[in-house]
């Protein structure tokens, strides 16, 4: 955002330089003379061009132009900032969302289950494949909440939140 302000800033001072060549240059001339008849004084000499054809203007209208996309590129520039802004608070939402569903204070008892699969396979109502099934899917949703926790505090730590 800053670059896009200086450009307009830039952008402006160009303008501002070709209007100000549009007023001609007042120029003024002194001295002492000495003539060729003879005599001989001070002189005083003013001269102020008239701009009859070249009045810069297109060269204005150019930098105005140029005036004009600099703001547009502000705009946009400042629209996508306020969009990722949005969307990096949205997705740590989604993260502390996550968080939340899998961890065991707000999530399924996962500990209880692989609990209840080993009294199961103790008890001869369950196979040793559906007891490791269990122990996978206890240790994948283990890894998946260590995942989501490390992820939610990178997030956490890349925000100024004051």
């Amino acid at each position: 955002i800053a670059v896009a302000e200086a450009q307009i800033r830039s952008a402006q001072a160009e303008a501002s330089g070709f209007r100000a060549q549009r007023v001609p240059n007042l120029t003024a001339t002194g001295g002492f003379v000495r003539q060729s008849n003879g005599r001989s004084g001070p002189f005083l000499g003013v001269s102020f061009p008239l701009p009859l054809w070249n009045h810069s203007n297109g060269a204005i209208e150019a930098a105005e132009v140029r005036v004009a996309e600099e703001e547009a590129i502000l705009a946009l520039t400042r629209r996508q900032v306020r969009n990722d802004a949005s969307g990096a608070l949205e997705a740590y939402r989604s993260q502390v969302d996550r968080a939340g569903l899998l961890s065991d204070e707000g999530g399924p008892p996962t500990t209880d289950l692989l609990t209840i699969a080993q009294v199961a396979y103790d008890a001869g109502e369950m196979e040793l494949i559906e007891l490791l099934d269990a122990a996978e899917a206890f240790s994948d949703a283990e890894s998946a909440v260590v995942r989501i926790q490390s992820d939610l505090w990178m997030r956490s730590g890349c925000v100024d939140w004051r």
